[in-house]
Parts: C-alpha cells; sequence; structure tokens
C-alpha cells in the first residue's frame, strides 16, 4: 500500500487504465487480472516480432544459397576457363614447335642441297 497526497474523491473508485483500485482517500494497491487489455497487445507484438524474425531468416537463407549458387558457378566458369586457356596454350606452344622444327628440318635440307652444289662445282674445276 502506498499512501497518496490525492483529493478524496468517490470511495473505491477504479483506474483500470493504469491498473489501479484507489479505496478511500490514502490507498491504493494494484489489479491483478488473469488477462489484462494489454496483454493482448504485447501477444500481437511479439507474433509480429515472431513472423518478422522469421522472414528475416527465411531471406537470408535464400540470400545465402544464392550467393552459395553463383560462387559454385562462377567458380566452374573459372575452371572451365582456365581449363580452356590451358589447352589453348599447348595447343599455341605444339604449333610453335613444330613450325620451329620445320624450320629446322628445310634449313638442314637448303644446307644439304647447298653443299652438294659447292662440292659438284668445286669437283669440276
Amino acid at each position: 500500500m502506498r499512501v497518496l497526497a490525492a483529493t478524496a474523491g468517490a470511495c473505491g473508485r477504479e483506474l483500470r487504465h493504469v491498473r489501479l483500485v484507489v479505496g478511500g482517500r490514502i490507498g491504493v494497491r494494484r489489479l491483478t487480472a488473469a488477462l489484462q487489455e494489454g496483454d493482448a497487445a504485447q501477444a500481437g507484438i511479439a507474433l509480429a516480432a515472431l513472423v518478422t524474425a522469421t522472414a528475416l531468416f527465411a531471406t537470408t537463407a535464400l540470400l545465402a544459397t544464392t550467393a552459395l549458387l553463383a560462387v559454385t558457378a562462377l567458380l566452374a566458369t573459372t575452371t572451365l576457363l582456365a581449363a580452356t586457356a590451358l589447352v589453348t596454350a599447348a595447343t599455341l606452344l605444339a604449333t610453335a614447335l613444330t613450325i620451329v622444327l620445320l624450320a629446322v628440318v628445310l634449313l638442314a635440307a637448303l644446307l644439304g642441297l647447298l653443299g652438294r652444289v659447292a662440292v659438284g662445282i668445286a669437283v669440276r674445276l
């Protein structure tokens, strides 16, 4: 019980909006009810918070799944591009080595021909 210096109005008046019962002119005690108006509002707020949290979790899970899929696709694409680049580089290297080998064979054949011509000219002299 708390003592109030309020004006003495009607005896036993209830102030339901603050959940107080004023008894006489000086005593105040809290009402205790099984279910009060604020409880329904608090339950609604809690339910709205739960629904919002669930929606946020679902959105986050969807975003994470999408990001994982994008990273996987990017990794697969990067691996494919790297493999293609490696095969292309190997093909270019093989082509270059083939051209060099053909040039060496041609040069050897040309030197052999020039050597025969030189020997033929030297023999005739």
